[in-house]
């Protein structure tokens, strides 16, 4: 189960990486941010956090997978195997997660960026 968590952990890593940081062939993803963020403040303060950006789109992953997927994808789907009547804990602790761990892998990484830029 762990290499699960791991695969899960990097895939939201690298979707909220994508989102908030990069500007993708042609800068469509540049486009699509300025133009959400030109339609309400809040929009633009998601998509330059990398702490609620993944937090929504965990809740967002969880919903997919509780709805369309017949298997897990998500941990706590996982975890409770698609036990439809906890739907509200699994969506609320698969935010949690996806938000925390990527979060955590964020800082890692900025640490190690900076470390190397004093060496």
């Amino acid at each position: 189960m762990w290499y699960f968590l791991f695969i899960y952990s990097i895939v939201a890593y690298s979707i909220s990486n994508m989102l908030v940081y990069f500007s993708g062939p042609f800068n469509i993803i540049d486009k699509f941010r300025n133009w959400i963020s030109s339609k309400h403040e809040t929009l633009n303060e998601l998509f330059s956090c990398m702490f609620c950006l993944p937090t929504n789109i965990g809740i967002i992953l969880s919903i997919i997978s509780l709805v369309f997927m017949p298997f897990p994808i998500t941990p706590f789907t996982l975890v409770f195997n698609h036990q439809y009547y906890l739907w509200p804990v699994i969506i609320v602790f698969d935010a949690l997660y996806t938000g925390g761990i990527v979060y955590l892998i964020h800082t890692l990484q900025e640490y190690f960026e900076r470390s190397n830029k004093n060496e």
